[in-house]
Order: structure tokens, then C-alpha cells, then sequence
């Protein structure tokens, strides 16, 4: 009789955790990018959806105060069939030591 048990997957990622500077005007470009990679129509439908509870401002007071934070790139997949050149550096998901509730664009910090 074969088990009724769903078999787990296991994926372990090693987060290599490097110190980057946040650009000037930090708060003003991350909301904007969020607004805009999620086809929202201004500021009142980000906090709908991202700020609800406060957590994105949270956020980002906690790590304006820093001089330095420590973020890991998320593993950004390359695939082989796409002919065009692409900037995978920019491309990748950046996060957070502390919350990586929220993905931090390669524009918004310098190394």
C-alpha cells in the first residue's frame, strides 16, 4: 500500500550577509518603487496593502537610524535560453538582516 503521506521538499539557502550604505532620499524612492512594481495609484493604496499595520514604516525608520545595514541577495535564477543581456545584479532581490519582510531594489543602496 503506498503512503497517503505528501513528501516534503528541503531547500536550504546560505544568506551571505554584506554592510551597504542607503542612498539619500532613501524612504521617498523605496515607496515609490513599491508603488510602482505593484501598479498602484498613489501612497494611500501602498498603506493599504504594505502599511496597514504600521510594519513598513516600522521599517524604515528602524533602518534609516543605521549607518550600515547588512543585507543578502536572494538567489536570482539564470536562465540560459534568454538571449538578452541582462543585469542580473539589478535584477535580484536584496533583503534585510533583521526584517526581510521587504525586498530592497540595487538602487536604493551603495556598496
Amino acid at each position: 500500500m503506498k503512503s497517503n503521506k505528501i513528501k516534503r521538499s528541503s531547500w536550504v539557502m546560505n544568506q551571505v550577509y554584506f554592510k551597504v550604505k542607503l542612498v539619500p532620499d532613501f524612504e521617498r524612492k523605496f515607496k515609490s518603487l513599491i508603488i510602482e512594481d505593484n501598479n498602484f495609484k498613489s501612497e494611500d493604496d501602498l498603506n493599504k496593502h504594505y502599511n496597514e499595520n504600521g510594519e513598513l514604516d516600522k521599517f524604515i525608520e528602524r533602518i534609516l537610524k543605521c549607518d550600515f545595514i547588512e543585507i543578502y541577495q536572494f538567489p536570482f535564477e539564470y536562465n540560459s535560453n534568454n538571449c538578452e543581456t541582462v543585469d542580473y545584479e539589478m535584477q535580484a532581490d536584496y533583503f534585510e538582516r533583521i526584517d526581510d519582510d521587504f525586498s530592497i531594489h540595487r538602487s536604493l543602496f551603495l556598496v
